[in-house]
């Protein structure tokens, strides 16, 4: 298979939307948060008043909190999970494929699917 044809391949199917588009950046804009891919270009619009304030993102998906919940976008702008503060204290970092949060005196490690991986005292 040739580089163009190959080419062609992969980017008809991040346009069909078989490929998730990776975020690189997220910006705030008054009431919206911009969402922007691997080369600069803004591909999603969402809304500050339905998703929150933004906590945390990575390539795959981002983390808002409004009021005492916390709402997980994935790279389309879609919800996927929603988890209480209650529950999982503070989110502290976001990365790939997992979270860590602090709640008490104990850092939690949480995948992005919101299942608890590991526990340990904060210091």
């Amino acid at each position: 298979m040739s580089f163009k044809l190959k080419t062609a391949i992969i980017l008809m199917a991040i346009l069909s939307g078989m490929v998730n588009a990776a975020i690189s950046d997220i910006q705030d804009r008054g009431d919206w948060y911009y969402l922007f891919d691997g080369n600069g270009k803004r591909y999603k619009t969402i809304s500050k008043a339905s998703s929150g304030d933004l906590v945390g993102f990575s390539e795959s998906y981002f983390v808002c909190k409004k009021g005492d919940w916390y709402y997980f976008f994935d790279d389309k702008g879609t919800r996927f999970l929603t988890k209480s503060v209650t529950e999982i204290g503070e989110i502290k970092t976001v990365l790939n494929t997992s979270f860590t949060s602090l709640k008490n005196s104990w850092i939690y490690s949480w995948d992005k699917k919101g299942n608890r991986t590991g526990t340990r005292p904060a210091k």
